[in-house]
């Protein structure tokens, strides 16, 4: 099965660098690409 989701503008701009990290330490490089190009796209 799979789970999705959902997280708010403010939501990932409060908590995207923490999930970049976590991301990057268990390996999920495209993970970790996703959530710093939405967060590079808010600027």
């Amino acid at each position: 099965s799979m789970t999705f989701q959902k997280i708010t503008e403010k939501g990932i701009q409060n908590i995207g660098k923490a999930i970049e990290t976590m991301a990057e330490a268990e390996g999920l490089q495209a993970h970790k690409n996703a959530v710093s190009l939405r967060l590079k796209s808010l600027k």
